[in-house]
């Protein structure tokens, strides 16, 4: 997955007139591309937000979709099904080694240490899911250096990040800017709805809580909250091959 986007905010806010009016209601921001929906994330942070006592239904968490909306091209994939990753085989079904954790930095070296977070988590990625709310299942995350991201899961039934679409848009950013004093950095990761014409991010943010690689470099930890409070949807997660 490749695209020719930049990741500045600018991208996120770029809809059509008819978009902004539509979305007005709603707080959502649109890409006018194709389909599915949910999300994922955690840790023992004390940073992380708290946990509201039920979590909010996977769609209505950005309200109906906007009737007036400009309708976007032909859609990325037959049936809002995305097609498994092809380079799938070329993950360990299984961890690979136990997560070893990574020392603690001094004051000096925090700033090489989100660095290192950074560069380390680019790459494609299998693992496990765990939430609150559903059963653990297993996903595939790609990270690219760009600031984009794709996901899928082994589960047609599940969405990588239990909130959202697996389906692959422009949209979906991630980035890193923050590392607390135990090493674990942090950020936000934008999730994107599919209303099968377009898609839209909701009027929450998605918030990545301490992301941490191992020693190995070849694990990688963090946690998923929307920034209304919910979560966590935690990933552990074992590199593949290129």
């Amino acid at each position: 997955m490749r695209f020719l986007v930049g990741s500045s905010p600018a991208l996120r806010r770029a809809v059509g007139a008819f978009g902004l009016i539509a979305l007005a209601a709603c707080g959502g921001k649109v890409d006018d591309e194709s389909p599915a929906d949910r999300a994922s994330a955690s840790s023992a942070d004390p940073s992380s937000p708290s946990q509201p006592s039920s979590p909010p239904a996977r769609q209505g968490s950005i309200a109906s979709p906007p009737e007036t909306a400009e309708e976007g091209g032909a859609a990325t994939f037959t049936q809002g099904v995305p097609p498994p990753f092809d380079w799938a085989g070329s993950c360990p079904s299984a961890a690979p080694n136990e997560f070893m954790a990574p020392p603690r930095p001094s004051n000096a070296e925090l700033g090489d240490r989100l660095d290192a977070i950074r560069s380390g988590t680019v790459g494609r990625w299998y693992g496990n899911v765990t939430t609150p709310w559903i059963p653990a299942y297993s996903v595939y995350f790609e990270f690219d250096a760009d600031g984009h991201y794709a996901t899928r899961t082994t589960d047609p039934t599940m969405v990588a990040l239990y909130y959202g679409t697996d389906l692959d848009t422009p949209l979906k950013q991630w980035r890193l800017d923050d590392v607390n004093q135990s090493g674990a950095a942090s950020g936000t990761i934008d999730v994107a709805f599919d209303y099968e014409t377009f898609f839209a991010l909701p009027a929450w943010q998605g918030e990545l809580h301490n992301v941490v690689l191992d020693a190995s470099g070849n694990r990688l930890r963090f946690a998923f909250f929307t920034s209304s409070g919910y979560g966590p949807v935690e990933f552990d997660l074992w590199r593949c091959a290129p």
